[in-house]
């Protein structure tokens, strides 16, 4: 146990001052894993800035990467601290919650559900209510989990459902995300009836679930884009093998389709069949 051993500390920790938090002998510095979570959403960022415009076919990419673009921001506000203290946490949460929102929109025109002009009415007071919330709970963070882990965590759930409901073709690529986003909104409800019971304001420093929200957001983004670049690459997929199958000129099946359809068909058939095929040439 690392808290019986003070001097073993300074071996796990780059800072002597940073927030940290000691469980089982595992180091949870947050501010630390804030820091990798702004770099991850900055790839993301780039990852995303270069899919959108390579594949602005694909529905809700382009909100996607919205929503990585608002990330880097809530995260960069960490460090405008030193300038403007406390309202740090008022953009980081405003942001945070609006960049889940443009995710949420983004899968919702992924799977063709609905128009983003009737969910404009539900949206926008959202978002005003996100950055309200945060801005009269700013200097009050116990007061501040209460809101934004509630207002997460229904958002989170609702993403697995959203992506897996009849979903039948891109199932095992959505699997992943889904279980870490409803990982992340536990960790969130957890932090939230820790704030709830008094424990967080109670708790002497930063308690260790919001290193675990943290390390939470970590494993969300990761799966998240590594699921988006699994989907361009199965559009791909879904492409050259039509063009492999298909005659350019009529969408028909071609030559090679049709010799490897044939067998098949008369594998299924009992009675006997003849097959006429006519050569057109000059076609």
């Amino acid at each position: 146990d690392f808290m019986d051993v003070p001097d073993m500390r300074n071996i796990f920790c780059c800072r002597s001052d940073s927030p940290i938090e000691y469980y089982r002998g595992v180091a949870m510095d947050y501010v630390s894993l804030s820091y990798v979570l702004a770099f991850i959403y900055l790839i993301n960022f780039v990852i995303l800035y270069f899919l959108s415009k390579e594949n602005d076919d694909i529905p809700g990419l382009r909100y996607w990467f919205i929503s990585a673009t608002i990330g880097v921001f809530a995260f960069l506000s960490v460090f405008l601290k030193p300038w403007i203290g406390d309202y740090t946490a008022f953009l980081n949460n405003g942001l945070i919650l609006t960049g889940f929102m443009f995710t949420q929109e983004g899968i919702l025109q992924f799977r063709g559900w609905g128009t983003l002009k009737k969910r404009l009415i539900v949206w926008i007071p959202l978002v005003i209510l996100a950055f309200v919330m945060s801005f009269i709970n700013t200097s009050n963070a116990t007061n501040r989990y209460l809101m934004y882990d509630v207002f997460l965590s229904g958002l989170l759930f609702t993403f697995p459902v959203i992506l897996l409901y009849r979903q039948k073709s891109l199932l095992k690529i959505y699997i992943l995300p889904s279980v870490f986003a409803i990982f992340l909104a536990l960790v969130h409800l957890v932090r939230w009836y820790f704030a709830y019971t008094g424990v967080i304001s109670s708790y002497d420093g930063v308690h260790p679930v919001v290193a675990y929200a943290y390390f939470a957001g970590i494993m969300f983004s990761i799966t998240w884009v590594i699921s988006i670049l699994l989907i361009i690459q199965n559009k791909y997929y879904d492409q050259l093998h039509y063009i492999a199958s298909h005659d350019v000129l009529t969408s028909c099946l071609n030559r090679r389709s049709f010799e490897t359809q044939v067998p098949k068909i008369f594998n299924d058939i009992s009675d006997n069949h003849i097959l006429s095929i006519i050569d057109i040439n000059r076609f």
